[in-house]
């Protein structure tokens, strides 16, 4: 029994490999961490657009940051609702979130092919608006997911 496991998970770690996982996953979680701040801008210009008020916005985020980034929390969510916001800062940052992101969303499903053994036969600008799609409808998930914790109670 304990033979038989070794090899499973020494067949395990030569897939991973042959596969190259991990370049994969590297390449997606990048991508994911530098989508992170346009996309956070991004939620943060559009969140004046929606009902929330700024103590409901304040309450959500005390849920979701730690204790120790309040102060910094607070004084980003008093600007947020302070400033007025020019035209073109919205569809420039979520041209910038859809192409970082959608690049994280390409990696997975370039990585998800390899695994699969599956050979990629759409163009490279067709796998683009997919990945964007993608990161489409993740924005929305996320927003719909934070109007629910504002309003969920109520």
């Amino acid at each position: 029994m304990v033979k038989a496991t070794y090899k499973l998970i020494r067949l395990f770690d030569r897939k991973i490999q042959d596969d190259h996982i991990q370049a994969y996953s590297a390449q997606a979680a990048f991508f994911i961490i530098i989508s992170f701040f346009p996309f956070i801008m991004l939620l943060f210009t559009i969140v004046k657009y929606f009902p929330i008020t700024e103590s409901s916005m304040l309450e959500l985020f005390s849920l979701i940051f730690p204790s120790g980034v309040n102060s910094m929390v607070v004084s980003i969510v008093t600007q947020i609702y302070d400033t007025t916001v020019s035209g073109t800062l919205i569809p420039v940052t979520a041209i910038t979130t859809l192409w970082s992101a959608g690049k994280s969303f390409l990696a997975i499903m370039r990585g998800l092919n390899v695994v699969y053994e599956i050979r990629e036969t759409r163009d490279y600008f067709f796998l683009r608006a997919i990945s964007a799609l993608y990161t489409l409808i993740f924005a929305v998930m996320v927003i719909i997911t934070m109007l629910l914790f504002v309003f969920g109670n109520r």
